[in-house]
């Protein structure tokens, strides 16, 4: 039986605010993270981050209230929490993330704010990032805004700035905005992204993407790195200059085609990478490092700041099911995705 409904009920439907959805990317970094971060961007010269969007999305959903309340719920954390007013939100210590995004881009009349992170916590692929853009993107629809893309990313890096206590990147955020194959550079005035010309499906299946099953902190591997690049420790100063070179030769080999020099520029990256703190690299990532190097990987690196979290591999050609393989005799969970060709939507 069909229910016809009556006029006020077709008016208090029409009135209803929308439901705004908005999905992201994260991403893997293949070259050049740490370079991203404030003031490293301004201070190492020709300083680029590449990194590629995979499907593995987060969402946000987000919907206008007219009674002043702000309900902000993370799905996969499984925490929520209803604040009857601003002054409550303002105050709240739960999810700080929903918290800053509400109080600074949502409606003042209160919101509904939910959130799904595609990714294990903490593993290094940009997962808070990319919930960032998720959440400003469909909090300011929810207002009745549309930013571009260069004011979200100055929003989100400034929130995250505000919510870990320590300078923060743009790298993650321009993955999530973006999606596909990126060059991202830091001149003055603003983060530069450019679309990388390479046969990007080609690339991924010479990717495997590993969990080690331990979540790492990127606020405390970052802030150490970055406060001594500041203070001029040599060592630092040095490798942050191999990283950077390491991300300019993967980006050239990337865009002749030229997939093993590719990979072998990735390991450089990592040689000098795990060499800037003692936090970067594990026993379990470098166990999984030499069997899959043994298996046909020709190149690796931890995702995101180290200490735990994603490895990636980059594996020699027709060697992924024997280095996927050793990855899972090593005490690694494969995680499987594909590249993400766009951007948040």
């Amino acid at each position: 039986m069909t229910r016809r409904s009556s006029p006020a009920e077709n008016t208090s439907r029409a009135a209803s605010p929308p439901l705004i959805k908005v999905s992201a990317p994260a991403r893997i970094d293949l070259a050049g993270g740490t370079l991203d971060i404030f003031p490293i961007s301004q201070l190492e010269q020709g300083a680029v981050t590449v990194n590629l969007g995979i499907d593995r999305y987060a969402t946000a959903t987000a919907r206008a209230r007219t009674d002043g309340r702000f309900v902000l719920k993370a799905v996969d954390r499984k925490l929520s929490e209803r604040l009857d007013n601003r002054e409550a939100l303002a105050s709240s210590a739960l999810l700080p993330l929903h918290r800053e995004v509400a109080l600074h881009v949502g409606p003042q009349s209160g919101i509904d704010l939910t959130t799904r992170s595609g990714v294990p916590a903490g593993s290094g692929l940009g997962g808070s990032s990319t919930l960032v853009i998720c959440m400003l993107k469909a909090a300011a629809a929810a207002r009745g805004g549309r930013p571009g893309a260069a004011h979200l990313l100055r929003l989100a890096s400034d929130i995250e700035a505000r919510v870990i206590g320590v300078p923060t990147g743009q790298q993650d955020h321009v993955g999530a905005l973006y999606g596909g194959l990126s060059a991202i550079t830091y001149p003055p005035g603003g983060t530069k992204r450019v679309a990388v010309r390479a046969d990007i499906h080609a690339l991924g299946k010479r990717l495997v993407l590993v969990y080690t099953g331990k979540p790492h902190d990127s606020a405390v591997n970052n802030w150490a790195i970055t406060r001594k690049y500041i203070e001029r420790h040599r060592g630092v100063r040095r490798h942050i200059g191999e990283i950077a070179q390491a991300a300019r030769e993967l980006l050239a080999a990337l865009r002749a085609g030229d997939l093993d020099g590719a990979g072998r520029a990735m390991q450089s990256e990592w040689e000098a990478r795990k060499r800037l703190a003692p936090g970067v690299t594990t026993p379990l990532i470098e166990k999984i490092g030499q069997q899959t190097t043994a298996a046909g990987a020709i190149g690796m690196k931890v995702c995101g700041a180290g200490g735990g979290g994603c490895v990636v591999l980059f594996v020699g050609a027709g060697r992924r099911a024997t280095v996927e393989r050793a990855a899972k005799a090593a005490g690694g969970t494969l995680l499987r995705f594909k590249p993400a060709l766009r951007g948040a939507e």
